[in-house]
């Protein structure tokens, strides 16, 4: 039971890594943060991110969605991390 847990530890982190590429280690930190749904950890390192990474608009999109948005019900921040996002970002380029 051990093991498995280890290797799904380590194909996580492993997914994070490729899907997040050059990404800060903080940024890839919140990320699988995320995955592992520990939003109080998640938040901290996101708000650490957005400091190193300050052009990254899918860093203060992520603040606002899963944090402010889903955890917190916080309205007025989550629209705050989207006008920050959308100002890095005019174009929406990070909707797809």
């Amino acid at each position: 039971m051990l093991n498995k847990q280890r290797i799904w530890v380590a194909i996580l982190g492993l997914a994070a890594v490729i899907i997040i590429g050059c990404a800060s280690q903080e940024y890839a930190s919140a990320n699988l943060y995320i995955q592992q749904e520990e939003w109080a950890k998640a938040k901290e390192f996101l708000i650490k991110a957005i400091e190193v990474e300050p052009d990254n608009p899918e860093i203060p999109y992520k603040l606002g969605y899963h944090i402010y948005a889903l955890q917190e019900k916080d309205w007025e921040k989550m629209n705050q991390s989207f006008d920050k996002a959308l100002a890095i970002d005019p174009n929406k380029t990070i909707l797809g």
